[in-house]
């Protein structure tokens, strides 16, 4: 069969998340989104390129499946609409608001022939999956699950918002019957119960204490879990599992072995895998129909002990939607982010993060230290950093005092804001740095883009232990090394992927830029910073040179850079008179038309690999800055290529070995032998099976958000 059609119903935070998932699995066409809120409907259209819908019925006949991400009064209209078409439906938790409609949709379903699953994502966590197997005849279980105040699920208390994740899973550990309840809960910013606190005794002994508050400070999702003989402790967030046991007269601790992987993702594949396979899903109605009838019994307690809900508020339910629509704005309003880019990659990567960040909370204020990307995107900026970005030992100590006064004048502006968090991008030298003081003061640190721990040793992980609270990496191996480490980590895959492409087809810019398709060309690009320009274009163009002798049909170009001088880089051409041209913009299409690139190491090797354009890495800083380097690099390449590779398939002249005539050589007998040209081609082509999938500034976006 084709790819399995499907669609995503309601685009609120969760429905955005199964948008981007549903883009990344080959196996699923996503045909449309719908949401009655034009505003929320357009930016996730957009951002997907899915076409829009505002009534859900106009989708009947282009889907065989649908995810239902409404709120839960919704349910049952909708998910009734589509299974009775016999179309398979994913439905957020609960399944319904009433039990009522739950055996209703379970048995329209069941009628259709229909696949019905719930959202009970937990289910689906990497560490719950690790302990499920190892609990039996648990004695005690303890859940905490504690949130902020949302913006969302305000039509349902606490207990079928949060708790119901807890009471699903306790329904699968504990295999008895619920022998009685007792549950208390309180009112606080809703007319629904807003904290709860619930007992439940089970006929074979085993008792559960559950905690569940949407008015919490911080967040946590946590569970305790008491056998016979061991006692487990698992993070739901950090997905971590310990396992305690008792060992000659001591309390032993063992860290599970866990490869984290994003839950709702893999619930969504599960999802897809039933549908496709009419497999029955991991959490069907049934399950869900159990969970939401214990939460139906714990909410009947709770409320028994009060006369009703509209005489425990003093106001009308209108009143109340007009009352918390308030407190949601004058929340959001207080949103409040600083961001701290240093280099104009950093830039970059931190506008398109602040952009989605945006999309997913249009009243957030962002202030910081970044570049002109960042300031297009509506960022206060205390200062350009990008102006003055170094790199180098000497470089660093010229501009020392200037860094000095930006970095103390930052943290002076952080105490008088007081943002919610601080978010640090790439820039190690600079960034960790302030992360230390940061923290000290009490600040949630947040980094974005790993330093390259690998190449630097273990010092920086230290660093990053004590002071951040979440790292967001770009690279698998990093994901591996942090949870090693015990930090917290998202790895959410590389955002050239989503940059990194090119305007027109080969033929046409090359027409478009004078250029002459059958004749060779060859593109230089020495650097993004003024001092590694300056070290940089002179030997690229003294090995353009030599290539030329060979090559004399041979066209050049040359990449700037917005960050540099474009006066720096016409001195250096015109002291030759060989056939090079200066490119201000169309960079991609650039680089992609070449048949060998010339690169400076960074971002630029990895844009290169992404276009699958066969390139050499030339590198040369300052004497004392390359002196310091060797004593610390711990690697034997310092090109990201090669690193991604663990081996050289580019390769690498740095420093003393930048000479042009050796890099002339290598570049002349890359183009004349067509074998080892393909070798470089086949290799380029697997770097990125190892930057994950599109779309990753929405999903660190998506990452940050979820510390609120």
């Amino acid at each position: 069969m084709g790819k399995l059609k499907v669609a995503v119903i309601g685009t609120g935070r969760l429905g955005t998340i199964h948008a981007r998932v549903y883009k990344e699995i080959p196996e699923v066409e996503l045909v449309g989104i719908c949401d009655i809120d034009p505003a929320k409907l357009q930016t996730v259209s957009a951002q997907y390129n899915i076409p829009a819908y505002t009534d859900y019925r106009e989708l009947i006949d282009k889907v065989d499946a649908v995810s239902i991400a409404v709120p839960t009064n919704k349910h049952h209209e909708v998910a009734k609409f589509f299974l009775e078409k016999g179309v398979s439906t994913l439905i957020e938790k609960p399944i319904t608001l009433d039990l009522d409609s739950a055996k209703d949709l379970i048995k329209i379903a069941e009628k259709n022939n229909a696949t019905l699953q719930v959202g009970h994502v937990e289910r689906f966590n990497s560490a719950y999956v690790a302990i499920e197997k190892i609990v039996k005849n648990p004695r005690f279980i303890e859940c905490h699950r504690l949130s902020p105040f949302p913006h969302r699920s305000l039509d349902i208390g606490v207990v079928l918002d949060v708790m119901i994740h807890d009471i699903d899973i306790i329904l699968g550990l504990v295999k008895s019957k619920i022998k009685s309840i007792e549950a208390m809960g309180v009112p606080v910013l809703t007319p629904y119960e807003d904290i709860a606190n619930v007992r439940l005794t089970f006929q074979d002994g085993c008792v559960c204490n559950l905690t569940a508050s949407r008015i919490s400070e911080e967040a946590m999702r946590k569970i305790r879990i008491f056998l016979p003989d061991t006692y487990i402790s698992l993070d739901y967030g950090k997905q971590e599992a310990f396992l305690f046991k008792k060992d000659m007269g001591k309390i032993s601790k063992e860290l599970l072995p866990i490869e984290k992987e994003e839950p709702l993702k893999k619930e969504i594949e599960s999802f897809v895998d039933c549908v496709v396979n009419k497999k029955k899903p991991l959490v069907s109605g049934e399950e869900a129909y159990q969970a939401l009838l214990l939460a139906d019994r714990i909410v009947k307690d709770i409320w028994k002990k009060k006369k009703s809900i509209a005489n425990w508020n003093e106001f009308s339910k209108d009143q109340d939607v007009n009352f918390l629509k308030q407190k949601i704005d004058a929340d959001s309003q207080q949103k409040k982010l600083f961001v701290v880019a240093g280099e104009v990659s950093g830039d970059m990567h931190a506008a398109s993060l602040i952009k989605e960040l945006k999309a997913l909370n249009p009243n957030i204020k962002i202030m910081g230290l970044g570049g002109k990307r960042m300031q297009e995107e509506g960022v206060k900026l205390f200062f350009d950093l990008t102006k003055i970005a170094v790199i180098g030992f000497t470089e660093v100590l010229r501009n020392i005092w200037l860094h000095r006064k930006i970095f103390y004048d930052f943290i002076k502006r952080a105490e008088q804001e007081r943002p919610d968090a601080i978010i640090l991008v790439d820039y190690p030298g600079f960034n960790l740095r302030l992360a230390k003081e940061l923290k000290k003061r009490g600040f949630r640190v947040i980094y974005y883009i790993s330093p390259q721990i690998w190449a630097w040793g273990k010092e920086r992980i230290e660093i990053i232990k004590e002071n951040v609270d979440k790292m967001i990496v770009l690279f698998d191996f990093e994901k591996d090394i942090y949870l090693k480490e015990g930090i917290n980590v998202d790895f959410v895959g590389h955002p050239l992927l989503d940059s990194v492409h090119t305007t027109l087809p080969k033929e046409q810019f090359v027409k478009v830029a004078s250029l002459e398709n059958k004749k060779p060309i060859i593109t230089l690009m020495p650097g993004s910073r003024k001092n590694v320009v300056m070290k940089n274009l002179p030997i690229m163009i003294e090995s353009a040179k030599i290539i030329y002798k060979n090559f004399p049909n041979a066209q050049f170009l040359v990449l700037s850079s917005s960050n540099v001088d474009i006066d720096i880089y016409h001195s250096q051409i015109k002291k030759t008179n060989l056939p090079i041209r200066l490119f201000e913009s169309q960079h991609y299409n650039a680089i992609a038309c070449a048949d060998l690139a010339l690169c400076a190491s960074g971002t630029v090797t990895l844009e290169t690999a992404i276009l699958n354009t066969p390139m050499l890495i030339i590198y040369k800083v300052s004497f004392l800055t390359w002196a310091f380097a060797k004593t610390l690099v711990k690697i034997p390449y310092i090109g990201l290529v090669n690193v991604i590779a663990q081996r050289q398939i580019i390769p690498e002249y740095i420093q003393f070995n930048a000479k042009p005539e050796v890099i002339a050589r290598e570049a002349i007998e890359l183009l004349n032998k067509k074998e080892r040209y393909q070798t470089m081609l086949n290799d380029l082509s697997q770097i990125k099976k190892h930057l994950g999938s599109p779309g990753a500034s929405r999903k660190a976006a998506e990452s940050i958000l979820s510390m609120f």
